[in-house]
């Protein structure tokens, strides 16, 4: 998704075949019960985790990564099944600002689509009763078809990007991140395509996860060089995975 000054979705979602949303997919109307049923819920109080969420700058502020997100959404699908699982169809609606997570609990709920399929939504619940915004969802398949095989890159590629020189390129884009989300340590590109090296994070630095979202976070920054060499003046500005 490309952020600019103004938010602008370039789509209108339309929801699938047995999920119902409010007509404003973004913000839902609040209700006491709004938690109940959750899967997941996550209080954002923890020092610890604040302290890292706030090394993610997006336009000079901080605000929770996409990767975070996925990790809430991964953990609320593991507790539905123990098998093999897959999420599909995940869509990020909305952005918050971490001082806007701080002000509520972010829950994870499912609804059954279908014999072997959940539909997932995460959405941040303020304390104080205000409207309930959808951050992002996902479908979940109980029995997974093998996901296909990657697409093969060539052995080379024509370009090359130090993890330092990459983040400094990032920062300047306005996408600012500390030390705990930069653990791209250097990356090979061509038009729409790269290949990276990621540093593994000390995983007793961030509290309990499914999906580490540094190392996830991380994996896609290797997609900035890739599409700013697909796209050439067309990618500049500020581009979130």
């Amino acid at each position: 998704y490309r952020f600019a000054p103004t938010r602008v979705w370039f789509e209108q979602y339309q929801p699938g075949p047995g999920v119902e949303l409010h007509a404003n997919a973004a913000v839902l109307d609040s209700a006491p019960d709004a938690s109940e049923g959750a899967l997941i819920r996550q209080e954002m109080t923890d020092p610890a985790l604040l302290a890292l969420l706030a090394q993610h700058r997006v336009g000079g502020r901080a605000v929770l990564p996409a990767a975070f997100y996925l990790d809430l959404l991964a953990a609320a699908a593991r507790r539905l099944t123990g098998g093999d699982l897959e999420l599909c169809n995940i869509r990020f609606t909305a952005m918050l600002a971490l001082s806007e997570a701080q002000a509520a609990r972010l829950v994870v709920q499912g609804q059954r689509s279908g014999q072997r399929e959940w539909v997932l939504s995460l959405t941040a619940l303020p304390r104080d009763g205000g409207a309930v915004k959808l951050l992002a969802e996902a479908r979940l398949h109980e029995d997974p078809i093998a996901p296909p095989l990657p697409v093969p890159l060539p052995d080379s590629l024509p370009h090359h990007l130090t993890g330092e020189a990459l983040y400094t390129q990032l920062g300047d884009s306005g996408l600012d991140y500390g030390p705990a989300f930069r653990g791209l340590t250097e990356a090979t590109f061509g038009p729409g395509q790269a290949r990276a090296k990621v540093a593994t994070p000390d995983p007793g630095q961030w509290p309990s996860h499914l999906l580490d979202p540094r190392l996830l976070d991380a994996a896609l920054h290797a997609l900035a060089p890739a599409l700013r060499a697909a796209e050439g003046e067309a990618s500049e500005g500020m581009w979130v995975p």
